[in-house]
């Protein structure tokens, strides 16, 4: 509990010093509020006292700032001006807030449609399709690589665009991501020791090369990677997909992010080291309290790493939910015909359980079909189908699906999408 709240307080204290808005904003936000808890000492007279000086100009004795047509001294006017606004702005945020809350009580008790997708802290967020279906774009759109052409991408509330335009640096040490390929990661010329300093000295963590180092070895060795100096002096040819992957991942971590996306991030590995790469993100999540986005073909894999699960196809998601409630009780004939394609490793359910096999080609993403997206290749698809996009609708606790046959009478009142 103390390291994690040391590291809070170190991380807080590293935006602090990194943001000079930031510095400047709680500044004036004091002096305002000091003003106004201090009107009454601050002002030389009653704001609502009408003199006799009419238009006095500024810089006249007993009025610095002058008066107005009622003889109102205009600095008492502004001090205790001062005090209304913050009134009204705090019970504006909490009216703001008490109906937010009433809504968002009402709309998840009753249900309703979604018009954005949330990842929780502390969860791992695992996205699953075909390929071509858009997983690799959403996280670079996440990360800024790529920008996105409607919609908006918001960061603990506050969208990424100002962030990253604000404070380039903050944004990309909250934010970090892990590639499919670890050997397209690493400068081949450069040994292990020198690409994970890199960061580091960018950063201006530790004062020496020493201090630096040390920095590297303690996190080696917290990921299994013993003995962690032999590691540091290797060149990335020397060392296997496994370990370059999570030393990719430690590398990630120097920053302390809070975000991490992992893209196919075990796609290339054998079976036994993929279980050390899974691993590892299990346990950083667990101590560090790491979100993760999770991109993976490996249905098998999402599952046993993730909170929730997104199904995404042709650049929508069609089914969100809990893991176990993906896997036991989906709903969209995408999904299951997804999931059926999973080899069972019991032979005698394997027989009986026949993989669905789509008819027809993936639709072009640039010129998708009108309404629902999979209907040209759906074998339920209806007329409705064609005429309208199913919106993404709560059909239970954490379960959300985009299809107008489980939520028919949804799809005919309500319209709506998500982001």
């Amino acid at each position: 509990m103390e390291n994690k709240l040391h590291k809070t307080a170190k991380r807080l204290g590293s935006m602090w010093k990194a943001s000079r808005q930031l510095q400047v904003g709680l500044i004036l936000f004091l002096v305002v509020l000091l003003i106004a808890i201090l009107a009454n000492v601050l002002s030389p007279y009653d704001p609502y006292y009408l003199g006799d000086d009419l238009l006095v100009p500024p810089g006249s004795e007993g009025h610095p700032l002058g008066t107005n047509q009622m003889g109102c001294d205009i600095l008492s006017m502004i001090l205790h001006g001062s005090r209304a606004s913050l009134t009204i702005g705090i019970v504006s945020a909490l009216i703001s807030g008490l109906i937010g809350t009433l809504l968002g009580a009402f709309a998840g008790y009753y249900g309703g449609v979604l018009d954005k997708i949330t990842l929780n802290e502390k969860e791992i967020f695992g996205i699953i399709g075909e390929s071509g279906c858009g997983k690799s774009m959403l996280g670079r759109l996440l990360i800024r690589l790529e920008e996105p052409t409607s919609g908006e991408i918001e960061f603990y509330g506050v969208s990424t665009k100002k962030l990253l335009d604000c404070n380039p640096e903050q944004f990309h040490c909250l934010v970090q991501s892990v590639f499919q390929n670890p050997f397209d990661t690493f400068t081949p010329n450069d040994t292990i020791g020198a690409i994970m300093e890199r960061p580091l000295k960018l950063h201006h963590i530790g004062e020496t090369d020493e201090e630096r180092r040390k920095i590297c070895v303690d996190a080696l060795n917290e990921g299994g990677l013993i003995p962690a100096e032999s590691f540091l002096e290797r060149y990335p040819h020397e060392l296997s997909g496994g370990q370059l992957q999570r030393i990719s991942i430690i590398r990630s971590m120097f920053l302390n992010p809070q975000f991490i996306i992992a893209d196919e991030p075990v796609s290339a590995l054998d079976v036994s080291i993929q279980a050390q790469v899974l691993n590892l993100l299990n346990k950083l999540k667990r101590e560090l309290g790491l979100t993760i986005l999770f991109i993976a073909h490996d249905l098998s894999v999402v599952r046993h790493i993730s909170n929730r699960i997104g199904v995404m196809y042709l650049g929508k998601l069609v089914e969100v939910g809990d893991s176990e409630e993906i896997y036991q009780n989906h709903l969209h004939p995408y999904t299951e015909a997804l999931l059926s394609s999973v080899p069972l490793p019991d032979p005698e359910l394997a027989h009986r359980s026949e993989p669905i096999m789509l008819q027809g080609d993936i639709p072009s993403p640039i010129d998708p079909p009108s309404g629902c997206r999979f209907r040209t290749r759906c074998p339920y698809a209806t007329q409705l189908c064609a005429e309208q996009e199913p919106p993404l609708t709560e059909v239970g606790s954490n379960h959300a699906v985009a299809c107008h046959r489980v939520t028919p009478a949804r799809g005919n009142e309500e319209k709506g999408g998500i982001l």
